[in-house]
């Protein structure tokens, strides 16, 4: 979509002005120095992700979109795969946990 057309839209409109109103009442909220900072550095954080996105963007314009679906493992496979990621998750958590007591 291009950088004129989605400036218009008015959901982005919305949250920009939502997210410069959040920004300035942490501002006026936030008592000491450092809480004004992590506010602002966040914002600085969102604008250059921002920018990040939109170079991305601008390389892959041309790039056809791949079909996802297509690529997709078959029902059986992608829900045995996701048991098994589950259940790695939980291994890594527990043993942390333990790892970390000791």
């Amino acid at each position: 979509m291009p950088l004129k057309q989605l400036l218009r839209q008015p959901s982005l409109q919305i949250a920009a002005i939502l997210w410069v109103f959040l920004t300035l009442a942490g501002i006026a909220l936030s008592h000491g120095t450092s809480h004004k900072q992590s506010v602002v550095w966040g914002s600085v954080a969102l604008i250059v992700l921002l920018f990040e996105l939109e170079i991305v963007h601008l390389l892959t314009r041309r790039r056809p979109t791949t079909d996802l679906a297509q690529r997709a493992p078959e029902r059986a496979i992608a829900l045995r795969e996701t048991i098994a990621l589950w259940l790695y998750g939980a291994t890594v958590l527990i043993a942390g946990r333990i790892i970390g007591i000791h």
